[in-house]
């Protein structure tokens, strides 16, 4: 997480991830960013897709996203690696 004005990380912002598996939407982990602006999420085993919103929660900014991943895991596959990449609608300027 970066500040969008300043580029600098973003200490304890809150990611709260949701999960939509078919039946009902149910809240799932609640994370913090740390002092470097980022947070580590470990994706559950699991060998059915499930569609996953993402809100986050800084002070009086909110972000609300709209359907992002599917995740699913089958026997086959060892590791996986998934990474959130998110675009603004303004500049972020790092000299």
């Amino acid at each position: 997480m970066v500040n969008r004005l300043t580029g600098e990380p973003v200490s304890g912002a809150e990611l709260q991830i949701f999960e939509n598996n078919r039946e009902k939407i149910e809240k799932g982990a609640l994370l913090k960013s740390d002092a470097n602006g980022r947070i580590k999420y470990k994706v559950p085993n699991s060998t059915t897709y499930i569609t996953r919103y993402l809100c986050v929660t800084h002070g009086n900014d909110h972000f609300v996203s709209e359907q992002v991943w599917w995740h699913g895991q089958s026997e086959q596959s060892n590791r996986f690696n998934e990474r959130l990449f998110l675009f603004t609608d303004r500049k972020i300027y790092r000299p």
